[in-house]
């Protein structure tokens, strides 16, 4: 299903998006963990997204979604939302939910220094981080794998 694939060899070879599904799949052999992880998105698609909500993605929102149409984990909770059930609200784009209740979102107000747009606690507006990358790379590994409240900062 989906597309994109020849789309996105480029995108796969600088950002290791392949590593993802790999370490997920690591993860649930050694855990309970389990999950459901969406087909590519083609080009075209996710254009027509960004048309509808009047944005344009950054290159890592890209990249992710021409290679995963959300994410759904048990054992802990994660969604990830599918690029057609985005919304922006507030100049905000909820894509995410961590534990069943705290919500992730692109604060597309401006462009970072990395020329992304922060990843933040929607309730609490904590950035969590500055690229989908160290998103996808980081982030998510670290929830999945200890459960560490990555929404929110740490107190040490």
């Amino acid at each position: 299903m989906g597309g994109g694939l020849g789309a996105t060899s480029l995108y796969n070879q600088e950002m290791n998006i392949e590593d993802f599904k790999n370490h997920l799949d690591q993860l649930k052999n050694n855990s309970e963990l389990k999950y459901t992880i969406g087909d590519s998105v083609s080009i075209t698609s996710i254009e027509k997204i960004e048309q509808k909500l009047k944005v344009i993605f950054p290159k890592q929102v890209k990249v992710f979604y021409s290679n995963y149409n959300g994410l759904l984990t048990k054992n802990p909770s994660l969604e990830l939302y599918k690029i057609e059930e985005l919304e922006l609200k507030e100049k905000l784009i909820i894509f995410g939910k961590f534990n069943n209740l705290n919500e992730v979102a692109f604060d597309t107000n401006t462009l970072n220094s990395a020329n992304q747009w922060n990843i933040i606690n929607v309730k609490n507006k904590y950035c969590i981080t500055l690229t989908m990358a160290s998103f996808w790379s980081n982030k998510i590994p670290v929830w999945l794998k200890s459960k560490r409240e990555i929404w929110d900062a740490e107190i040490y």
